[in-house]
């Protein structure tokens, strides 16, 4: 079937900011705390300035001037919870068998995890950051954006570390950094990388220039990071480190 482009055309649903969570709150900059809450803000707060939806915005950017007709966001949260709870929805979706037509239709996506792609395509956005926000059809990101994203924030404003936090998955030594959506290897200068909830763990190698990702079906990222700990020295092999430190390189890897 056609994939669609998009499965929505409404913006995203205003948050829910309860005045009793004071005991909650930390001050910025001062803690590591992983979750998808603040996406979903960013995202709203993306639609206000813009006057635009997620949709418009992502297709605008994403689709359009990367060429990824594939890419979309759903929210398979809400439909997985609804015969399980919570600790389903955070399962791997079972009613997604590679047909789009089965993510659930809605106006309020995950901008966290509801993105849907590809792999080629997702290919294509790992590229844009390789080179530095930029896509074939134009420029996505500023390289000051892409420079702050990539800027190990914990650490520099409070000497912070992501070992033991809640998010980081087990077996992915090293990342001990975060930035805006990487986390950081302190361990190999260069390497970025973003595991998924359900096994997938794409990465960016800025010393060997190239950019990588691991697709899988499966719950929590435990496993993927195990087959990124034996991946990667193989993968590394075959991209030799450029002779000139200020030379650029760009690599498709699918």
């Amino acid at each position: 079937m056609p994939i669609p482009r998009y499965r929505h055309a409404q913006g995203l649903r205003p948050i829910d900011l309860r005045a009793n969570d004071a005991a909650n709150r930390q001050p910025p900059d001062t803690s590591f705390h992983y979750g998808g809450g603040q996406w979903q803000l960013a995202g709203g707060i993306a639609e206000v300035v813009s006057g635009k939806s997620w949709a418009e915005l992502v297709k605008q950017t994403y689709v359009d001037l990367c060429d990824t007709a594939s890419l979309g966001y759903t929210n398979q949260f809400v439909k997985a919870s609804q015969g399980g709870g919570v600790g389903a929805a955070l399962d791997y979706p079972s009613f997604f068998q590679g047909d789009v037509g089965s993510l659930p239709t809605t106006g309020n996506p995950s901008v966290e995890g509801g993105l849907y792609a590809t792999a080629s395509d997702y290919g294509e956005i790992l590229l844009m950051h390789l080179r530095g926000g930029q896509c074939a059809g134009g420029r996505v990101l500023s390289e000051g954006a892409v420079a702050r994203m990539r800027a190990d924030r914990i650490l520099d404003k409070y000497n912070g570390s992501t070992a033991g936090m809640t998010g980081r998955v087990t077996g992915a030594g090293g990342l001990d950094g975060h930035g805006m959506g990487w986390w950081i290897d302190r361990v190999h200068a260069g390497v970025f990388a973003d595991p998924g909830l359900y096994g997938a763990f794409p990465w960016l190698d800025l010393t060997r220039g190239y950019a990588a990702a691991i697709v899988l079906e499966a719950n929590g990222g435990d496993v993927g990071a195990e087959l990124w700990s034996i991946a990667k020295p193989a993968v590394d092999q075959a991209f030799a480190e450029p002779a000139n430190a200020d030379e650029t390189v760009c690599e498709k890897v699918y």
